[in-house]
């Protein structure tokens, strides 16, 4: 009966610490492009054509399969991040005038980065929108008027956020003390 209940212990802790999904992972990315249309220089963000667009973060891949038309939400209640870096202009994934039922989105196409959503304003005619492939941003305010343009991606880059090393440590510490007292009797 006791070594019933050990093993039933084993098998319990062992359950525990690795039922971790071994495909999924938070992974951090990285798009960045550059304006490469012509549009109204003179805008709330300081834009330039040439200048820098990026967004970052992290995202929980485990809802991606590689096929098909896919998107990854930064909305409420995901636990994923965002921010965005436009001219002189900062942005997080709360800003999203749709933030609440599960924009931003990263677009995917088969496993390969299609695109981004992300849609903010400064006032009733202020505003910054990206939208999927297209790829285009556009605004209008009070003091410049509206302007509008695309941002060519030159880079997507996506990497797993590593597993603290104190998790595997841990890990293989209990294993190993299972085992020495697996051994005592």
């Amino acid at each position: 009966m006791a070594n019933q209940l050990k093993t039933a212990c084993f098998a319990a802790i062992t359950a525990t610490c690795f039922s971790i999904n071994i495909q999924a992972a938070i992974i951090n990315f990285t798009v960045t492009g550059n304006v490469d249309d012509s549009f109204t220089s003179t805008n709330d963000f300081g834009l330039n054509l040439g200048d820098t667009i990026t967004a970052s973060g992290t995202f929980d891949d485990s809802g991606l399969t590689g096929t098909g038309a896919e998107f990854v939400s930064f909305g409420s209640g995901s636990f994923n991040s965002m921010s965005l870096d436009v001219g002189n202009s900062s942005f997080v994934e709360t800003d999203d005038n749709n933030y609440l039922t599960g924009f931003p989105r990263l677009f995917f196409q088969d496993g390969v980065f299609d695109g981004i959503n992300f849609n903010t304003d400064f006032s009733i005619e202020s505003y910054f929108q990206s939208s999927g492939t297209t790829k285009t941003f556009q605004g209008e305010d009070d003091n410049f008027g509206w302007f509008g343009g695309s941002w060519d991606v030159s880079s997507y880059s996506a990497s797993p956020v590593p597993v603290p090393a104190a998790v595997w440590l841990f890990g293989s510490g209990l294993l190993g003390l299972i085992g020495v007292a697996r051994r005592k009797h």
